[in-house]
């Protein structure tokens, strides 16, 4: 017979399991918010302990520290490069594997490789491929009599390095996603209108396009909040350089508070960021669904 237990017994077998979610995930989502009101450099031996300054650590990030949006401008080039990209190229992955062809199962399961990988163990193999003097890279285009690039050591290809590996990790799940979508969309309306006579093209664009529409939304703010937050990639195959050219606004973030050691003002780069990424998934999730 099953064991009748009362709701303060369930409780009280519950509470460790909620109180180590609750100390492992809010507790220093509460405490960010509390620092950021706060002045604390570690190195300095005014602010070596917190002291309040309420918003001064805003007006700062506003008024006079320009690295700050110097990393933002540089986290939207990135995003504007990298996303539409990988859309592109998932959605051709996703209809070109939506059919029957030789071999389709071992392509899905080596889709899923890039994904399986962790991000540093990516960023640190595409900077052994990067190598300006012995990388694979600049092998390749040795033998095809091309000059060698200087790759994550320019300024301008920089950037390009990372949105390489970007690409080369986050196409296969946009892909997959989005073969999955098409495999369940109901056929009856794309074979109404093929009978109606649309083409191929028109039946894409008129017919599964809007029918992908949720799908679509939810990959496309999936994919910007994780471009605001990409690190691995910078800590393993940049380091922010060369100078600032790949400093973007989650190692922006990692510099003030790691490297310069002010804990507060880096507390309020992130709830500010947070902000601003909120702002800017409400405004593509209203656009998309108008």
């Amino acid at each position: 017979m099953p064991l009748d237990v009362d709701l303060k017994t369930k409780l009280l077998l519950l509470a460790p399991g909620f109180a180590i979610i609750i100390f492992i995930t809010i507790g220093p989502f509460v405490f960010n918010y509390y620092m950021m009101f706060f002045r604390w450099k570690l190195y300095d031996p005014v602010y070596r302990h917190p002291v309040f300054v309420g918003l001064n650590n805003f007006i700062t990030l506003f008024t006079e520290y320009s690295l700050f949006w110097d990393a933002y401008v540089k986290t939207f080039i990135f995003t504007l490069i990298a996303v539409p990209i990988e859309f592109v190229l998932g959605m051709l992955l996703a209809l070109s594997l939506n059919r029957k062809i030789p071999g389709d199962r071992i392509l899905r399961g080596i889709l899923l490789i890039p994904l399986a990988m962790a991000p540093v163990a990516a960023g640190s193999i595409w900077r052994v491929i990067f190598n300006p003097m012995n990388g694979f890279a600049n092998y390749f285009l040795h033998l095809a009599g091309l000059p060698p690039q200087p790759w994550n050591t320019s300024r301008s290809q920089a950037m390009l390095t990372l949105v390489v590996v970007d690409v080369w990790q986050w196409t296969p799940f946009v892909g997959i996603v989005l073969l999955s979508a098409l495999t369940s969309l109901p056929r009856e309306p794309m074979e109404a209108a093929m009978i109606d006579g649309a083409s191929p093209r028109q039946v894409f664009w008129h017919v599964t396009l809007p029918l992908l529409r949720n799908i679509l939304l939810l990959l496309l703010i999936l994919r910007i909040i994780e471009c605001f937050k990409t690190f691995d990639y910078i800590y393993t195959l940049t380091y922010g350089g060369p100078g600032s050219a790949t400093t973007l606004i989650t190692y922006r973030i990692y510099l003030d508070g790691f490297r310069r050691w002010e804990v507060g003002f880096a507390a309020a780069e992130a709830v500010l960021t947070a902000i601003i990424v909120s702002f800017i998934v409400v405004a593509f999730y209203r656009l998309m669904r108008r």
